[in-house]
This record gives C-alpha cells, sequence and structure tokens, in this order.
C-alpha cells in the first residue's frame, strides 16, 4: 500500500445530502461530520455534523431543515447535529467507501460536499472518479498527493495552485479516466472529446496548455528540491 494517492474531490451536486443541503440552505461551512456504520432500529443510518456557533444566528433553523434528527448538543464553541438517513439512498461517502476505503475527511460549503480518501492506485483511481461522475454531477479533483517513500512526504499537487482553468482540469481529468494516456490508448482524442462535448481541436488545445501546466510545475519542483 505504499503507492497510495490521498484525493480530496469536491462534488457540486451531491445528490440528496443533508450535510450539503444544510450548508447552502443556512450560507454555513460545515467543518466536520460523523458517519455510523451500524443501521439503528429503524433500519437507518445516522451521522452528526459540527458547525461552530460564531456562524449560526439562529442554531434551531439549521435543525427545522433537517427531515429526521436535530440539533443535539453545544458547549458556546460549537453546534452539534444529528440526522439518520436511508442507506439505500445515493450518497458520495456511501459510494467511496464501496470500494472498502473509508472516507478520512468530510466537509461542506455552498451546497458542495469536499472529501478526502485514499487509495492504491493509479487505476482504482480513475475507477473511482469515473463511478463519481457517472452518480453525481460536478465532480472535481482538487488535490492529489502520493505516499512518499520512508520518512519523506510525497509529491503534493494543489491543481488549483497550477493555473488550471475549470475546463483543462476537466479535460484532464476525462482524459485519464478514459485511459487516453495508457499505452496502448483505451480511448483516442476523438472520443475524449466527443465525452467532453467539444470539438477535438478544442479538445487537443486544452489537452496542451494543461499537460503544460503540470509539467511545468514538475519541473521547477524538481529543481527547487
Amino acid at each position: 500500500m505504499d503507492g497510495s494517492i490521498r484525493m480530496s474531490i469536491e462534488i457540486a451536486a451531491p445528490g440528496d445530502c443533508p450535510v450539503a443541503r444544510a450548508s447552502a440552505r443556512n450560507d454555513l461551512t460545515v467543518p466536520s461530520v460523523t458517519r455510523s456504520t451500524e443501521r439503528n432500529e429503524r433500519g437507518q443510518l445516522t451521522e452528526e455534523f459540527t458547525v461552530p456557533t460564531d456562524d449560526i444566528d439562529q442554531p434551531d433553523r439549521v435543525a427545522a431543515g433537517l427531515e429526521t434528527g436535530g440539533h443535539i448538543f453545544t458547549d458556546g464553541r460549537e453546534e452539534i447535529y444529528r440526522f439518520s438517513r436511508d442507506p439505500d439512498v445515493t450518497c458520495v461517502c456511501a459510494c467511496i467507501e464501496g470500494f472498502g476505503w473509508p472516507v478520512s475527511d468530510i466537509h461542506a460549503f455552498d451546497g458542495v460536499l469536499a472529501v478526502t480518501c485514499y487509495v492504491p492506485s493509479v487505476d482504482q483511481l480513475r475507477l473511482l472518479i469515473s463511478t463519481l461522475r457517472d452518480r453525481f454531477d460536478g465532480v472535481h479533483v482538487k488535490r492529489l498527493q502520493h505516499a512518499g517513500n520512508a520518512g519523506t512526504i510525497g509529491d503534493d499537487v494543489p491543481l488549483e495552485a497550477l493555473g488550471l482553468t475549470d475546463r483543462q482540469r476537466e479535460v484532464l481529468e476525462t482524459a485519464l479516466e478514459m485511459g487516453y494516456f495508457n499505452y496502448p490508448r483505451d480511448a483516442n482524442a476523438g472520443e475524449v472529446a466527443d465525452a467532453l462535448e467539444i470539438a477535438r481541436s478544442t479538445f487537443s488545445e486544452h489537452l496542451a496548455v494543461g499537460q503544460r501546466k503540470l509539467i511545468g510545475a514538475v519541473l521547477e519542483s524538481e529543481s527547487a528540491a
């Protein structure tokens, strides 16, 4: 498992996610989410999320937006909310955990769900991204970090820091997901362009610029090492 990759992703449309919905309805950032793995007596899963007290004008308003559960605790610094959900409802975290990997960090803002997980290989990374995109809209990889060797820190690549536009990032992610960079290729430029619903020439242009930015960042990192 030394070759694991830490991936941080954001999902702009995470389906019927109570945490993301609460962040959108109340203009909140939810920094912490805790999930149970055992079902309650009604066959549902229970989750809790935390919001800083200073960020909330009316704690009960957040609770009112939860279909099940509500506000359960405060210490004057944090407000804790609990809710239950049907395990059969499509859920980003459950989708990731279906691969056998726990979700190590969950937070939400403006209706966007952000999660972090550890993926064992590039192939599994590609499969996970493809699966998430089949089920949810607005899936964006925000950061990838490869595991380092004994006592070293792996390459940390915050994609937003590379100057990639949203379209360039989407082109690179889709090309990776479809196997464009494999040898032999699983998809050609025309097929990736069709999946993106753009012209082949537009795909080639975005791909070239995106790759140039990525390679430039790698070379700069190596020269600074």
